[in-house]
């Protein structure tokens, strides 16, 4: 299963507990949502095949800078990475009147509030009902904040750490692959 398999990489027990924590409450979301209305993982569990999918290249990444030296939190990357969307799950529905390709359409929450704050809020919550130190949940909170990688991009910041780096070009690298023509253009511009 794509959840444990993650859970698995993430070594720091408190690190591990929290990112359970927030899909154990948001399961059957987590695993059914689309991951967007029509850019990219726009089925349903295309959220759990993103998160997993932009984990498990971070993690990558991470490994490969590591063996070369650097000092990175691999369990931080891998965190974010996977709770980076977790917003998402309470972002979009099936459309009224669906259009070709696009068969979500985003929620009330989402016109809103957007799913980086909610997933921020979402993960600030658990971590703080769990005790978790300001450490690492920090760093994770700032991967989700900054994922979008550029303020144009509705990212609140930008990434201001290296783990919050590979993050935001791992989701980028995965939605991109994974995006239907039409949103390649709008990402070539």
């Amino acid at each position: 299963m794509k959840i444990n398999e993650i859970l698995s990489k993430i070594q720091d027990e408190k690190i591990r507990g929290l990112v359970r924590h927030v899909v154990d409450k948001n399961y059957s979301s987590f695993t059914n949502s689309p991951a967007a209305c029509g850019n990219h993982h726009n089925y349903p569990g295309g959220l759990l095949v993103h998160s997993h999918s932009t984990a498990m290249l971070a993690g990558n990444i991470a490994d490969h800078f590591i063996a070369n030296g650097q000092k990175l939190n691999r369990d931080v990357i891998i965190a974010g990475a996977f709770l980076h969307d977790v917003g998402k799950v309470v972002c979009y529905k099936l459309a009224e009147k669906p259009e070709p390709g696009r068969p979500y359409e985003s929620t009330k929450e989402s016109k809103m509030f957007h799913h980086i704050p909610i997933g921020f809020h979402m993960v600030a919550s658990a971590a703080e009902s769990m005790g978790l130190g300001e450490e690492s949940y920090y760093d994770i909170l700032h991967i989700i904040l900054s994922h979008h990688g550029r303020k144009e991009w509705s990212s609140p910041v930008t990434p201001k750490t290296p783990e919050a780096f590979i993050v935001h070009k791992a989701d980028f690298l995965d939605a991109f692959i994974e995006s239907t023509p039409e949103m390649r253009l709008v990402y070539d511009k």
